[in-house]
């Protein structure tokens, strides 16, 4: 028995899409919104298994795979007292992440931090 998981996708004849997965020898075909509830249950139980997904911050230059500019939407957050901010993932849609007052402040010194950053490279590199 292998643990190798094989994924298939297919245009149908209607223009919509389907998934295929094989595992152990079975295969499961899912549309891509019932592709997204299965992704989005395995999550909520990954959440609570152990050993837990990496809690350490990542290290300076530590490669990973990033979004390019994505959507994201933030607005005051009533019941912890700070924000509500939502970043849309091109696999997982819009992800939200409810963040506390001293959070945020901190999440927005070091915005700034990178903010000031990326105007002096800018700068630099316009000036050369």
């Amino acid at each position: 028995m292998t643990d190798e998981v094989k994924v298939a996708t297919y245009e149908m004849p209607d223009g919509t899409y389907r998934v295929e997965i094989t595992h152990n020898g079975q295969t499961r075909s899912f549309t891509p919104d019932a592709l997204s509830e299965h992704i989005n249950v395995l999550a909520q139980v990954r959440e609570s298994l152990i050993p837990p997904v990496r809690t350490s911050d990542p290290e300076v230059g530590e490669k990973t795979l990033a979004t390019v500019d994505p959507r994201w939407w933030a607005s005051y957050e009533q019941f912890i007292g700070g924000a509500l901010l939502q970043v849309r993932h091109p696999g997982f849609g819009w992800q939200a992440f409810a963040i506390p007052l001293e959070s945020l402040r901190a999440l927005h010194y070091h915005l700034g931090e990178a903010l000031a950053t990326a105007e002096q490279a800018a700068s630099a590199q316009k000036a050369s």
